[in-house]
């Protein structure tokens, strides 16, 4: 997935500024690692003309794994991700990001980008609706929360350089959130997303269709209670 790139001092910048805002956070990230399985349909042939009065057009697929979309971004910042880094997203803020090999640990916050002068925009975001959900807690210190959230989840890849835009690919589909929460001290969260997306938009400005799956999971130990 070529792509094009932002200057390196461009991305430099914006990564200095996101360690400055980091320290100021007051809740830490708890992060889902995520894992993409697309697959992006493009126009191959266009009704070429193959033989007299003949005409055929043609489709061609190809996989966006999550490998694919860490190397894309990477491109697209000019950067080169630590080894074994992987995609993940904040439960709590909805950003994605990206992390360490341990999943834990932030490297770069995607949702945020890059912008410089409206022109310059690179940027991986999740957006969702108000799930219903159905599920039983025990509310008590020892008590436990057992949920499952169902809702549509919207992503969206955008990269513009100079005006011109040559990626802005949406997708979105059902989202279903298994959560189980554990209230003893120090208590335990887990979490597991899945989600069946479909979409369309442009890569390397040419109409494409995607489809396929998105998971996640994540577990960490929760605050004491108050």
């Amino acid at each position: 997935m070529k792509m094009t790139k932002l200057a390196s001092m461009t991305f430099l910048a914006v990564l200095a500024l996101w360690n400055v805002q980091a320290g100021a956070i007051i809740s830490t990230p708890q992060f889902i690692t995520i894992d993409c399985n697309l697959i992006a349909v493009q126009q191959g042939l266009d009704f070429s003309n193959s033989a007299p009065n003949t005409y055929i057009a043609t489709e061609k697929a190809m996989k966006i794994t999550t490998k694919d979309l860490l190397s894309f971004l990477a491109t697209s910042f000019n950067t080169n991700w630590p080894v074994g880094a992987r995609l993940a997203m904040d439960y709590f803020s909805s950003d994605i990001y990206i992390v360490d090999k341990t999943g834990t640990n932030p490297v770069f916050n995607v949702s945020i980008g890059t912008n410089v002068g409206g022109t310059n925009v690179v940027n991986f975001t999740f957006d969702s609706d108000e799930a219903v959900f159905t599920g039983k807690e025990l509310a008590t210190t020892n008590g436990f929360l057992k949920e499952v959230q169902t809702g549509i989840g919207f992503f969206r890849l955008f990269v513009e350089q100079n005006g011109s835009v040559s990626t802005d690919l949406s997708f979105q589909g059902l989202s279903v959130t298994k959560i189980a929460e554990s209230f003893k001290t120090p208590g335990k969260v887990a979490v597991e997303k899945v989600a069946f997306v479909a979409g369309d938009g442009t890569i390397n400005n040419k109409w494409t269709v995607v489809s396929g799956k998105v998971t996640g999971a994540g577990k960490w130990k929760s605050l004491p209670p108050a």
